[in-house]
Parts: structure tokens; sequence; C-alpha cells
């Protein structure tokens, strides 16, 4: 298990480049002895020789580029492009941090076509280096990203991932039944209220016309008096009819009998009558096999994961801070425990992934929305993703976060949540947060 030392980034994976991206305070740069950016040096002293490239480098303080990748270890090639120069050299660290050494440059008189393995390095400021303080090396996370692509984890999981799905896909298949819709219920999109669909598209109450609501809430009737309880476990079903729209990602609410109490979120209210199935949800599962399909060819989108798969201990545990400003008069304040794991969440470094473990009840929720409520206030415009197996659990998050509208300004407005496309009935956060 080893430690970050200077210079040994993370690349992280930005999807607006779409590539990696590279942060840093400090880049040390040197111009390769014997080369041809050497020979421009030196035709270039009488107007300040290197020292005019550092400036020139330093006024844009980006540099888009391309890599590639030699061996592991090695430094990266790097071709990178700032304004209409295109710098090509190697890219790696040293004992006193980041560093860029230039082979050659040359003015392009359009735009340099970047094809794949992008990397964007920002610096804030640059050091001209005459030699290294030692040898130019690679980062750790390549050769992580490496080691990751064969590790047993990824088959067994993949394995683990498409039994998952055979099972769930025979499950859907055997539960299939008819049913007939007793009673349906939908939301006003005004004042909320519930509705039997029966009494015409106005609301009785405010008169607002109900087809501009979203939540619907039925009561699905098996054919035959079939038992329900074949259900049971099922948090998500799906309705299909002849001549209308598949209704995917019901919430099963309730089993008594034969009846099923289901809710959606749909303008329109479900068919009469039809068949009504398990969801299969395929979709989470073939994401799931992408991000494992992306560590074993060691796709730079994972490259963080990969890093962290193969030596979790690399980037270190992240540092407590002192938890400055003022408190939530709206939240409980945390104990201890939950007060060091937020001090260790805003201690987190880039690419750090944190853990907060724990059985229901003991202070998980309390933990993450106090973490977010600090991410905020120290950057408004912070974005933060919050997301679970079920929609309750993201809820009771928001809706604690949200209350008596004490979070820092605009984040209401900001808030998005991604949840899977099933609904259940517990109100219990996971288990792991």
């Amino acid at each position: 298990m080893s430690t970050p030392i200077p210079g040994d980034v993370l690349p992280l994976w930005n999807p607006d480049i779409p590539g990696e991206e590279i942060q840093t305070g400090r880049l040390g740069i040197r111009v390769r002895p014997g080369t041809p950016a050497a020979a421009k040096v030196t035709a270039l002293e009488a107007h300040g020789g290197a020292e005019l490239l550092r400036q020139v480098l330093q006024e844009q303080k980006l540099i888009d580029g391309t890599y590639n990748v030699i061996k592991p270890e090695k430094p990266l090639e790097f071709i990178g492009q700032v304004s209409s120069t295109l710098i090509t050299g190697k890219l790696g660290r040293t004992p006193m941090g980041l560093a860029l050494e230039i082979s050659d440059w040359q003015e392009l008189e359009g735009a340099y076509e970047m094809e794949k393995n992008r990397l964007r390095l920002g610096y804030q400021e640059l050091h001209i280096v005459k030699e290294w303080d030692g040898d130019l090396e690679g980062f750790t996370a390549i050769v992580l990203r490496e080691q990751a692509k064969a590790h047993t984890l990824l088959d067994s999981t993949m394995r683990f991932i498409e039994h998952l799905r055979d099972y769930r896909e025979k499950l859907a298949e055997a539960a299939v039944r008819r049913y007939e819709a007793t009673e349906q219920w939908i939301e006003c999109p005004k004042c909320e209220t519930e509705v039997p669909t029966s009494n015409g598209i106005h609301c009785p109450n405010c008169g607002e016309d109900m087809r501009g609501g979203e939540y619907v809430r039925a009561i699905l009737h098996l054919a035959d008096d079939a038992d329900g309880r074949i259900y049971r476990g099922i948090d998500s079903l799906t309705v299909r009819s002849a001549g209308f729209p598949e209704y995917r990602g019901m919430s099963l609410d309730r089993i008594q009998g034969s009846n099923l109490w289901v809710s959606f979120r749909r303008y329109d209210p479900l068919p009469d009558e039809g068949i009504v199935l398990p969801t299969a949800s395929v979709e989470m599962f073939e994401a799931q096999r992408s991000v494992i399909r992306q560590l074993q060819i060691g796709s730079p989108r994972t490259g963080a994961l990969a890093a962290e798969l193969a030596d979790p201990g690399w980037l270190g545990t992240p540092p407590q801070v002192p938890l400055d400003g003022k408190k939530a008069h709206h939240l409980p304040d945390p104990n201890t425990e939950q007060a060091e794991a937020v001090a260790r969440v805003m201690g987190m470094r880039p690419g750090q992934l944190y853990l907060i473990q724990g059985p229901p009840g003991t202070g998980k929720t309390t933990a993450i929305v106090e973490s977010i409520r600090r991410i905020l206030g120290r950057n408004p415009n912070a974005s933060i993703l919050m997301s679970s197996h079920s929609n309750d659990a993201v809820d009771t998050g928001q809706e604690r976060l949200l209350s008596r509208a004490r979070c820092p300004a605009g984040c209401g407005r900001r808030w998005s949540r991604a949840t899977t496309s099933s609904r259940t009935t517990s109100s219990r956060a996971p288990a792991t947060a």
C-alpha cells in the first residue's frame, strides 16, 4: 500500500472535455537538451529564451492536449495546444512535483485535431527548471489503472451481475398476471388533492385541470382472484395493455389478497385492464456491466475507481479539518462520530472515496446532510449528486437539508436527485451510505 508523493496526481474524468483533467498549483517546465525546442530557445535568447516561453504558458494557465502511454511506469508522451502553439514533450513527476519536459513546439495554421486520450492540464504557477532533481517518472494512477484491469474481482462481479439480470428477467416472466383497475385517483397539480379519476378532469377543490398532474394512485385487482403475494419483495411494477403505452416503474405500496395498491408519476390514469409484471430494470445491470468493462480495458473514464480498486490506500485517508461556521438550527448537532465523518468529508481531495457505514438509526443521514450543507456553505456553486436505492432515502435527506429553508441561498433551486426508477415504501436509508 503506497502513499501519494508530490506530483503523483490522479487524472480525473471530465465529461465536458470529454477526457481527463489535472489541476495543480505549481508546474515545473524544462526544455530538453539536444531537442528542436532547445535550439529554438537558443535562437530566442535575445528575447528572453526559456523565460519568454514560460511567460506565454503562464498567461494561459491551461494546456489542452492528448497523451500516449508507452509504459505505465514511464512519463506520458504529451502533445498540448496553447493558443496557436503546439507543444510536444513528456508529462510526469519528480520529487519536487508535477513536471513537463518540452522537446519541441510549432505554430499551427489551424486547430489541432485531438482524437482520444484527451488531457486538460491546468496550473496556477510555472517555474523553469534547468535540471530535474531526479528522474522524470510516470504516475502511480496509470500504473494502478493497468493493474486493475486484471483484478480477479472484476470477473466475479461481472458473473454476479449477469446472474442477477437473468434471475430478474425470469422472475418477471413467471409473475405475469392479468388485472382490472378497480379504483384510481389522480393528484391535483395545484392543491395536491387526490381525486378519483371518475370525477372528471377538474379538481373539485380548486377547479384546476388535473390533466397537468403527474401523480396517480390505483388499486389493481388480479384476475381469477390470484394471490398478490407473488409480488412480495418487488418494489417496481410494469403494466401493459393493447393500444396503450407501457407503464414502467410503478411503486408497489401495498398488497392485500388479490389487490395491489400502486402509485406512479404519470399525467394519465392506467388502462382499465391489462397485464401486470415486475419491472425487469435491466438498464441498471447494463450500466453496471459497462463500468466493469471499462475497468477491464483500462478506460480513463474509470481511472479514479481503478486506482482505488488496485490500491485502496494510495490516496490515503481524508484528514480531519476544523468544522468552523454557523450551525444549522433546524438540524441536530452531530455527535462525536458524526462530527469526525463530516470533518473528513470536508478534508477529501479530488478522487478520494469515503465510506460511512453503520446500521439504521446510527445517524448516517445526519452526517451526510451536514456534509452537504457545509460543502454548499463553502462553495455555493458546488454540484452535488445524492443517490440511493430508493426515493424515500433521498427524500429524507432532501427534506432535512431544505427544512425551514436554512440551507445556503439558492441550494433549493439547484437541488437535483437521482434514484433508480423504482420506489419503495421503506423509510430506512441503506446501511451503507
